[in-house]
């Protein structure tokens, strides 16, 4: 599969890259509202057609006026003959003039009423439109303050969840160093840990306690760095993110830069917490031919900025620590990527001339996996990785109560378990230094387990190795002893209903003889082995195979990206 072309995740908005556009939108709406009632969108038209030579609109109007509607008073024509008015007695000479008086009198009252009339629609007029304006400007204000109210009300939230690091330009969180910089500066016995495994699976509780050594610079908690779950994979742009905010995106698995259609293969593939590693592996899996000395120095500045804010000087660390769950299938890329040290270590820099911004940089449009070497495993490492996994039913009902993953069925995240799984013990192999923990046994011993992983790490403390147990003893002393108990109570009080028990043994038939070999055991998880166990068939197994399915004594490929419908009600399988 590692021979398909090559494509890959492409990065969502974070929370402070989404905030803008959603602050632009609803701006624009409030503005063009505003406009539209206060009448400057009619202005802006007059003013156009009065450009474009168009007749005027008001121009129209003003020849409508009532005055010019009404029709000319005209004087009253004079019948009387000239003749026999030159012969009218003086008398009759008089009466013609008092009449004639008396017309001008009525026609200068009926223009004067009609002005009057005029002024008195003009006036109204005035007032309506006033009354319009000030409606119109009360509306827009209105809007404007709603407008102003929701982006304060989501500013707020943004603030109390991640901080005055939401709000600053993602470009300036960077430093400036090159590469040669980096190098040499990790070379002064300095190394950068790294800690993944699954989601949901105590990443974050491990990591919090492994930064509580005071040689450990980290990111800080979520709203001190302003990022989701503060995981550094959402502050670089090189490599695929594949984390919280993917499972909603439409095309999860192509690059933001990169034209994609619907049909396209990487756009059936979701990511996300429950699915990513479920793609076909040639859209997951990054290896160490796709490091270069750019995205080692991107990467590590993007990183350092976090770390300097929790250590105003770099130097006074000796252990650089990310956490993104993500890490065990991008291992190898990231071990490589800490290792380069000079131009002859480094692949190819063929990508200058693309986009940055997004991974998409990172690829070569030439490149074949298969006319790389074969990777060696180096003796050392700048890298050092530390795995999290959790027994699998738990870490299914621990995604089911997050958001981005509740639809995704048991079977499902059991299948993506084993693929996350397969990733990381197909990386260990190629890995300098690999510490694979588990939750239950974190839970179980957390300060001893915590000692073990700093001395992993090169923090044993040397002489003052005597200090480090009660800081491992205070750093752990809110782990809960058995961070599975609710879900465990939860999943076996539902088998007790016969479409779940019989959910249940199909997980176990199909998946339980994988999961035995990474150490746990589905059979067992609600503590009677009758419920059944991998030596026991029942012949659902033949009945799951003709629903399409495999039997259990085939190998289930977790990187198919669905599990075959079960014949029970509740649509488990």
């Amino acid at each position: 599969p590692l021979q398909r072309p090559f494509t890959t995740a492409a990065p969502t908005m974070g929370w402070e890259q989404a905030a803008g556009p959603i602050v632009c939108f609803v701006a624009f709406q409030a503005l063009k509202y505003a406009c539209r009632w206060t009448g400057l969108t009619a202005a802006a038209t007059r003013a156009a057609r009065f450009v474009l030579g168009y007749p005027s609109n008001d121009t129209v109007t003003d020849a409508a006026t009532p005055a010019e509607q009404s029709p000319p008073v005209s004087a009253p024509v004079d019948q009387t003959d000239d003749g026999a008015s030159n012969e009218a007695t003086p008398a009759g000479g008089k009466a013609k003039k008092k009449g004639r008086a008396a017309q001008q009198r009525r026609e200068k009252q009926q223009q004067q009423k009609l002005q009057a009339s005029d002024e008195a629609t003009t006036a109204d007029a005035a007032e309506k439109a006033e009354q319009k304006q000030r409606a119109n400007l009360k509306k827009s204000l209105l809007i404007v303050a709603g407008a102003l109210g929701a982006l304060g009300l989501a500013s707020s939230w943004a603030y109390y969840r991640y901080g005055p690091q939401f709000f600053v330009d993602p470009a300036k969180k960077r430093l400036d160093l090159s590469p040669g910089e980096w190098q040499a500066f990790l070379k002064e016995n300095r190394s950068v840990a790294f800690v993944g495994g699954h989601h949901r699976s105590g990443t974050t509780v491990i990591w919090r306690s492994i930064a509580a050594h005071p040689a450990v610079a980290w990111f800080g908690e979520e709203r001190e760095c302003g990022l989701d779950f503060s995981e550094g994979s959402f502050a670089q742009d090189v490599y695929p993110k594949f984390g919280i905010g993917q499972e909603f995106a439409l095309t999860s698995f192509v690059p933001a830069s990169f034209s994609s259609k619907p049909g396209d293969e990487a756009s059936k593939y979701k990511g996300g917490i429950g699915r990513y590693a479920l793609a076909p592996p040639h859209l997951v899996l990054w290896t160490e031919e796709r490091a270069t000395l750019d995205a080692q120095a991107r990467v590590l500045n993007a990183f350092g900025y976090y770390w300097k804010l929790k250590t105003s000087d770099l130097r006074n660390a000796t252990v650089y620590l990310e956490k993104s769950p993500p890490n065990i299938v991008l291992a190898r890329y990231l071990q490589a990527l800490m290792d380069l040290d000079d131009d002859r270590d480094a692949a190819p820099d063929r990508q200058k001339d693309k986009p940055r911004g997004s991974f998409l940089s990172e690829l070569d449009d030439d490149f074949d996996v298969a006319d790389a070497p074969p990777p060696r495993r180096p003796e050392t490492s700048r890298a050092r990785f530390v795995f999290v996994t959790r027994h699998p039913l738990a870490n299914a009902a621990s995604h089911q109560s997050f958001p981005g993953a509740k639809w995704l069925s048991t079977a499902d995240l059991v299948a993506h378990w084993l693929a996350v799984e397969h990733y990381g013990a197909a990386n260990q192999p190629y890995l300098a230094h690999v510490k694979r923990i588990k939750l239950e046994d974190f839970a179980a011993d957390p300060a001893g387990t915590l000692l073990d992983i700093w001395a992993f790490l090169g923090l044993s403390g040397g002489e003052d190795a005597h200090l480090l147990e009660p800081l491992a003893r205070e750093a752990t002393r809110k782990i809960d002893g058995d961070p599975n108990a609710k879900h465990r109570e939860a999943y076996c009080a539902d088998l007790s209903r016969p479409s779940k028990l019989a959910a249940h043994q199909r997980l176990v038939a199909v998946f339980n003889d994988q999961v035995l070999a990474y150490g746990y055991d589905l059979a067992t998880y609600c503590g009677d082995e009758v419920l059944y166990s991998s030596g026991q068939h029942t012949g659902q197994e033949e009945e799951f195979a003709t629903q399409g399915g495999a039997p259990p004594s085939r190998r289930v490929d977790p990187v198919v990206a669905s599990v075959p419908p079960g014949a029970d009600d509740e649509g488990e399988l």
